[in-house]
């Protein structure tokens, strides 16, 4: 049987290779799962314990790091995208000229 902290362990170390990867949906469902986990360890420590401040910590520093680094990833796809545009526009084909009509009297 996985132990409350063991489980805690599991969805942190998933979480931070899903993140890693770029895996931003499976992530989200990890953070939910770590989430509640949390949630379900802090009621069993009980109110004002030490241990309960010191796992509060480490979970708001995971989705720091979390958030840091979708962040990252974010701006990283954003710029990557642009120079993909920039550069599409280098190699489109010229436009045709535009039909005219000449009338002459």
């Amino acid at each position: 049987m996985v132990t409350s902290e063991g489980k805690l362990r599991e969805l942190h170390l998933e979480l931070r290779q899903a993140v890693g990867r770029g895996g931003f949906a499976q992530a989200e469902a990890l953070l939910a799962a770590l989430s509640h986990a949390v949630e379900e360890h802090l009621r069993r420590m009980g109110p004002g314990s030490k241990e309960a401040e010191t796992l509060l910590k480490e979970y708001l520093q995971i989705l720091a790091w979390a958030r840091r680094t979708a962040l990252a990833a974010r701006a990283h796809d954003a710029a990557r995208l642009a120079r993909l545009r920039s550069a599409a526009s280098a190699y489109r084909a010229p436009r045709p000229p535009s039909p005219s009509i000449c009338l002459r009297a």
